[in-house]
Formats: structure tokens, C-alpha cells, sequence
């Protein structure tokens, strides 16, 4: 599995190379991750004012990320409010076998997540250095605990979602 993981991400690094389209090159960043790990949904979601940065989603995740985005308008870095905000302050992933049931995602989100049919939850910070950009999400149907291997290959992929919005920012 883990050579099958290399050469995806060896593949995925090649067309990023290709493209100057950050998002369509996020875009490719979340399809890839949910897929190598074989969840049901992913998403990223960058804190407000990141320049170039674009949440995405996939197919399965866009109307979730729609209703969160609508109850929780505003991505803060704030530790154990929320898990977006515990990631981005903790710098840290963090991974929840069930999302329904976890006090570090809003009742409301809790609900939305129930009805998308998410469960298990793999949260890995979008760093730029050490400054926060925002959250790379995958998303599993079932409850699910994420392996560490899976967990290193995710936060592969929310670094090389960190390189595309690095390139797409303007010069200082």
C-alpha cells in the first residue's frame, strides 16, 4: 500500500508541476487524498484573508461544506472550541473515530455531519512555516480511527496544498 502511496504522490507532484491553477491544483490535492485513503468526503478550509487560497471540496463534500461554512462562518485558530480552530492553534492533526459524538465539533455541525453521513474524521493543518493557513478534512462513512501511516500520507498532501498557495500569493 505505502508504494502505492508513493507513486501517487509522485504523480500528483507531477501534474501540480503542470498547472499554475491553485484551484484547480487544490482541487486535484483533496480528490487524491480522500481517494488514496478511501474515505467518502474531503475538504479544505483556509482561514479568512489567506491570499490565493480557495476552500474546495469534493463532489461528495461541497454541500457539507456549504452548511458548516454557513453555521461556522469564520475559521479561527482557538484550541478545543472547535476542531478546525484546535487544529490551526495545535498545528497538530488530529483524527476523531466519530464526529457525531465529539465535543469539539459543534452541535449544529454534529447535526450536518449525521445527515452528510460523516463519521470517522482526519483533520491536518495547512501550514505555511509554522503560520496557520487553514485545514485539509477527509471525511469516512463510517466510525473509523485513521491509521499514523494514513495520517503521515494526509499531511503530505495538506503540505503540498501549502506549496500551491504559496505560489499563487503575490510577491512581498
Amino acid at each position: 500500500m505505502k508504494k502505492d502511496w508513493e507513486k501517487a504522490l509522485a504523480s500528483l507532484s507531477e501534474k501540480l508541476g503542470r498547472s499554475h491553477d491553485t484551484e484547480y491544483q487544490l482541487e486535484l490535492i483533496v480528490n487524491e487524498a480522500t481517494r488514496l485513503v478511501e474515505a467518502k468526503a474531503g475538504y479544505i478550509r483556509f482561514l479568512d484573508g489567506v491570499p490565493g487560497a480557495v476552500n474546495v471540496a469534493t463532489a461528495s463534500a461541497a454541500g457539507y461544506l456549504s452548511e458548516v461554512s454557513r453555521v461556522n462562518p469564520t475559521v479561527r485558530a482557538q484550541e478545543g472550541v472547535t476542531a478546525a480552530g484546535h487544529v490551526m492553534a495545535t498545528r497538530q492533526p488530529l483524527t476523531l473515530e466519530d464526529v457525531t459524538k465529539s465535543g469539539l465539533i459543534l452541535p449544529e455541525t454534529r447535526v450536518i455531519a449525521e445527515r452528510h453521513g460523516f463519521h470517522g474524521m482526519a483533520a491536518l493543518p495547512v501550514l505555511s512555516g509554522e503560520r496557520p493557513l487553514g485545514v485539509l478534512f477527509v471525511f469516512d462513512g463510517d466510525v473509523r480511527r485513521f491509521t499514523g501511516d494514513e495520517v503521515s500520507l494526509l499531511t503530505a498532501f495538506a503540505q503540498q496544498a501549502s506549496e500551491a498557495v504559496e505560489k499563487a500569493q503575490p510577491p512581498t
